[in-house]
Parts: C-alpha cells; structure tokens; sequence
C-alpha cells in the first residue's frame, strides 16, 4: 500500500469516526430536549358537582385525582356542574368524563365507559337531629326524609323501600328542613357530611349520624367513549398514586377503594 493509500484509508477512517460522533451529539441532544420540553401533556376536561367542590374532602379527592394522573402526563380540568348536566355533557362529548359516578345515574347515556372497579365505596347515612331521641333505623319508614337528588342509586332504593322522602337540590337545604322539623332525617354520603362538619363546627353538636348504612354506594370513575384507550392508563395512575404517597390524603383514607 502507497503512502497515498494509507494516507486515504486514514482520512476515510476519521471522516467515519467524526459522522459516528456527530450521530451521537445529535441523539444527545434529541434526548435532551425531551427531558426538558417533554412530550405534549393530554388534556382532559372532568365535570364534578358544583354543591360539593368546596368542601376538604371534595378537594383532597382532586389533588389525588390530578398529582396521580399529572405523573402519566395527563392534566385534569374539573368543572363544577349541577346534579346530572355533567354526565349529559359526558355523553356528548362536551366534556371527557367525570371524576365519580354511580352506574345506575348513566343508564340510559350510551357513550359512556367506566372504570373496572369503584374508585370511592361511601355509605350513605341518615343524619337527624341529636335531640331526635326517638329516631331509629329499623322504622325508617316512620319518619320522613329529604333526599339530595345527586344520585339514582339512593333514590332507586328509596322507592323499592317505600321511604316517604322529598327531594331537594342543594345539602344546605336539606340540613335546613331537618333543622326546621319539616323532614325528620335526610340521607348523604357519610364523608360529605363530616366535611360539611369540618366547615361548619356547631352543626356537629345539633345533627347526628345513624350509626348504621342505609346503601353503600360504589362511584366511578367516567369517560366518554371516545376517550377510552386513557381509561387504563388512568387507573394505573390512580393505583400508583394509591400504592405511594397516599397517606397524606388523611380524608379519603376510609372510602377510597384501596383493591381499585
């Protein structure tokens, strides 16, 4: 081999050498990029009761839906709605779902998909008044009762108890009339109405809880159809959050489904 050929198979050699080092410096730098901008974050818009997202355990239940998901890249938007107006957006695909549902509330919405199992197992409790010292669980259809119309599963078994009960729109209203000896009791989510205590101190030493369930309701968690491929990704967010750091979420510690 001439002089000039060595002098080629070195040139050849480094030229190589300088494209293998520019190829590296540029997957480098593409992985760069990624760690700081990341990929675009999915976006998804969630309805929630408007009577209830004020309250501490409402809003504990949003942190851990939306530090949970963040992790998946997936950011929360929760709009407040009244009664059923969120799952009817759902199903049009106004909005992508919402936070907790009953299954007996989306009969009759087609679009609809749930998480496999329950995300929140609350029981719903009657709360009276602590001077009400005839009141008893075993003749609830004896006395009358209010109900928050927020879900079909409690009214439909309202009704296959024969429970004489009135509706009402708003929780306030149905602490009012039990206050008010217009209703004798009124049935809500045992931690709805701790929270409603949380806000409001003096009304622990005027209402009492039954000690007893009258259903145990099981919610979900919804999204429109056209968003079902994120539903697993979300409830392994939502079993991760569950599985790390969720003690700090002191409030949701007895009705959170830990087997979600």
């Amino acid at each position: 081999m001439t002089v000039i050929d060595q002098s080629f198979v070195w040139v050849q050699g480094l030229l190589q050498n300088i494209q293998v080092k520019i190829l590296v410096a540029v997957i480098l730098f593409l992985f760069c990029c990624e760690a700081l901008f990341g990929s675009e974050p999915t976006r998804i818009s969630l309805a929630i009761q408007e009577n209830y997202v004020a309250l501490p355990i409402i809003i504990d239940l949003k942190n851990f839906f939306s530090e949970s998901l963040k992790k998946e890249n997936i950011l929360v938007t929760f709009i407040p709605m009244p009664l059923f107006r969120g799952t009817s957006l759902a199903d049009a695909g106004e909005i992508d779902g919402e936070m907790i549902r009953d299954k007996v509330s989306m009969e009759g919405f087609n679009n609809l998909v749930i998480s496999a199992h329950p995300l929140i197992i609350t029981p719903i409790k009657a709360i009276y008044l602590k001077k009400n010292k005839k009141f008893s669980h075993a003749n609830l259809k004896k006395y009358t009762c209010a109900m928050v119309m927020n879900n079909k599963t409690v009214a439909k078994k309202i009704v296959e108890d024969s429970l004489p009960c009135i509706e009402v729109t708003k929780p306030v209203q149905a602490f009012q009339l039990v206050e008010n000896g217009r209703v004798d009791y009124f049935l809500l989510a045992e931690p709805l109405v701790l929270a409603f205590f949380e806000k409001n101190p003096a009304w622990k030493d005027l209402f009492a809880i039954d000690d007893k369930s009258y259903i145990d309701l099981k919610l979900y968690v919804v999204l429109n159809k056209k968003n079902a491929a994120l539903m697993p990704i979300i409830e392994r967010a939502l079993r991760s959050g569950l599985q790390q750091d969720f003690s700090k979420y002191k409030r949701l510690q007895k009705d959170i489904n830990k087997n979600f």
